[in-house]
């Protein structure tokens, strides 16, 4: 199976085990998250880039190189950050948000 980018936004049970699971599958895989006690735990204990900030903020999915994904999942604790961030993922590119 050929190697593809997944971004998925929310460092919580959910977006941890997504990231671990597509990363185990051999795919490159970021997570977004705006907290830094994530971030630490994140680099730590998987195997995937890490952008810190908040997802429902343009200038941050840029940086996960969102354009540049094969899927981008929401999934943080908020579904106004969810709703927003999918569609900005969309607008900037992303052919699945």
């Amino acid at each position: 199976m050929p190697r593809k980018h997944y971004v998925v936004m929310g460092a919580g049970e959910v977006g941890c085990y997504l990231a671990r699971t597509l990363s185990a599958d051999g795919h490159n895989v970021t997570l977004i998250d705006d907290d830094p006690e994530k971030r630490a735990m994140v680099e730590e204990r998987l195997d995937v880039a890490f952008v810190l900030g908040n997802g429902a903020y343009l200038p941050v999915l840029e940086m996960a190189d969102v354009a540049g994904c094969e899927l981008f999942v929401a999934a943080s604790s908020s579904d106004e950050a969810n709703l927003v961030a999918s569609l900005l993922a969309k607008r900037a590119g992303a052919p699945r948000p």
